[in-house]
């Protein structure tokens, strides 16, 4: 109280007749539920106890879309001792109610959340569902499914979607919640999202252990939560809340893409997972965060996409014995699959101008194992694969391989400038030598001895089928390669003569120079496997290695010597023995 002059002024939180009716319906509900709660036994010994359940769980609903905060929190409050209070017998009364239960959740969950984004915008005073309220009603589900999971269908699974999704898109456009949603560190998730994870890891472990028809349902909730990685909720830009847009959801979307690659290692050789092509869905969720890279609101995300992905692949390849990737995954999974490669490796993004150098060879590392892991899944067995996806690795090795793919067009190659020393060299590298291991024939360790440099191919283990496949596709990359980079090469080193270019690219040059050496070699030891395409190539390159004679470089010049060297046996194609 407050006494001024004569007028004495009084507060009180029930002083209108609004408020008076919300804390009548707060008590009234809430007294009702806990008469069923506590003599549920009694209720149920009379005949009209269904017609009074319903009767309650149509006032629990009408109640929780009310437009107070107080009135709406406690018919969820209601609901959810109901449910925990059934626990502890389930089964002891009809299904029936427990399906009526499920039926106003879902009820509850989806007009609670209709919502016009156009209207938000243009009033001051928005009525919205509190981040308290959408938690709660996600709280409530996973102990309501105890009852309902015998007869939970794939309907019913996506009526949970629905509803998650719905909840997951409440807009939090005001700083009133803001010590309820910002409760814990940068790293933890938002109340709504771990009951969210929640309600998924129940339907989980069900389809896991009892009915495996909804894995597929599962797997599309998970990619569209995944989607959280990249595309902010509806709503997000009015939130004045710092740090919750897009920080927080962006952490729950990779926690979803790790649940997803966990789901699908152990469900892969499910038939269910099989039939509906779960692998392609996975595939083209992840190369979405991949292909953005850089610009990913987290830096976190595309690694984790990254990890998901080559996952999925290696998971996908396991154990198939006899029967071919081509088989397990349609043509147009390893469609998908070259595209996200390429889109990750070579992005349209570039790194932020803040990036240490020491993090950029962290990236580089990361795109190298990925060529180790081409290297190892796929090219040491490309029979398992279709000829089309084999095709587009190579293509990937020879667009890795060229040191110039990285600069910009306006880059002075007279000075080792900035934007220069952004190029991938170890990437490059190993690029161009995957592509020299798989394009030899046999071993000649004669004049492997004679280029340190170049990568031992005596751990190969390709079997002849496989070895004839593989190595016509590098073949014909490489050939190709070696001729972009010395036709490049000799125009540059004229276009800034007197100027010597970047040591960066005397050694790249050196080093094309030596492995043409030991590929012609290679190609001379078992001539009836070359097709004439191949010496057409060959022949092709010799002026371009006549114009490098210009070169003022002593380690170019010695190299060369050696490829040129190669030609003596080349003045016309060898013909087969008869």
């Amino acid at each position: 109280t407050e006494k001024n002059s004569d007028n004495l002024l009084i507060h009180h939180s029930r002083n209108t007749e609004k408020k008076q009716w919300a804390e009548t319906q707060v008590l009234t509900i809430s007294g009702v539920a806990r008469v069923f709660v506590t003599k549920r036994q009694l209720l149920a010994a009379l005949g009209d106890f269904p017609k009074a359940w319903r009767l309650l769980l149509e006032h629990i609903e009408k109640l929780s879309l009310a437009s107070t905060a107080e009135v709406s929190l406690a018919a969820l409050k209601s609901f959810h001792e109901m449910v925990v209070t059934g626990e502890d017998t389930p089964g002891d009364v009809d299904s029936t109610k427990w399906n009526a239960a499920w039926k106003s959740w879902v009820s509850i969950g989806k007009k609670s959340t209709v919502i016009n984004i156009e209207a938000l915008k243009s009033t001051t005073d928005p009525v919205l569902p509190s981040q308290a309220f959408v938690t709660a009603l996600a709280h409530i589900f996973p102990l309501l499914f105890t009852h309902i999971k015998a007869e939970f269908e794939e309907e019913d699974l996506e009526s949970l979607t629905s509803v998650v999704l719905s909840l997951i898109h409440v807009p939090v456009i005001t700083d009133s919640e803001l010590g309820y949603i910002l409760a814990g560190n940068d790293d933890s998730l938002l109340p709504l999202h771990q009951s969210v994870i929640k309600c998924i890891s129940v339907i989980e472990s069900h389809a896991l252990t009892a009915k495996q028809s909804l894995l597929p349902g599962v797997f599309r909730l998970y990619e569209k939560l995944c989607s959280l990685v990249h595309t902010l909720p509806l709503g997000s830009e009015l939130c004045q809340v710092k740090g919750l847009y897009p920080n927080k959801f962006v952490l729950t979307g990779e926690r979803m893409l790790l649940a997803m690659g966990r789901l699908y290692e152990k469900t892969y050789n499910l038939q269910v997972v099989v039939d509906k092509n779960v692998m392609l869905d996975i595939v083209n969720c992840v190369r979405i965060p991949m292909k953005k890279k850089y610009s990913c609101a987290r830096q976190s995300s595309w690694r984790i996409a990254k990890e998901v992905f080559l996952s999925v692949i290696s998971t996908a390849l396991c154990g198939e014995g006899e029967e071919s990737a081509e088989k397990k995954a349609s043509a147009k999974v390893w469609n998908v699959v070259s595209d996200a490669l390429d889109s990750f490796l070579f992005s349209e993004f570039k790194p932020p101008q803040d990036r240490t150098p020491e993090e950029l060879k962290e990236d580089e590392l990361i795109d190298c194992d990925i060529i180790e892991f081409l290297k190892e899944k796929v090219l040491l067995q490309p029979s398992l694969f279709p000829h089309e996806f084999l095709l587009s690795i190579m293509v990937i090795l020879n667009k890795g391989s060229i040191h110039s793919a990285s600069q910009t067009k306006n880059s002075d190659l007279n000075q080792n400038i900035d934007s220069y020393l952004t190029i991938r060299e170890d990437f490059a590298r190993i690029c161009f030598e995957t592509l020299l291991q798989f394009s030899l024939l046999e071993n000649d360790d004669e004049q492997m001895n004679g280029n340190h440099d170049l990568m031992s191919i005596s751990n190969l283990s390709l079997k002849g089928e496989d070895e004839k496949i593989t190595n016509k596709l590098a073949v014909t990359s490489l050939l190709y390669r070696f001729k972009e980079v010395l036709k490049k090469y000799v125009a540059d080193e004229q276009l800034h003569h007197p100027v010597p270019l970047p040591a960066q690219r005397v050694s790249e040059m050196a080093f094309v120079l030596k492995a043409i050496a030991t590929l012609i070699s290679s190609l001379k030891k078992t001539p009836t496997e070359v097709d004439r395409r191949t010496w057409v190539q060959l022949f092709d390159l010799y002026p371009e290695l006549v114009a490098a004679t210009a070169s003022r470089a002593p380690s170019v010049a010695a190299s060369l010597k050696q490829a040129l060297l190669q030609y003596g046996d080349l003045l016309q194609p060898p013909s087969a023995p008869n």
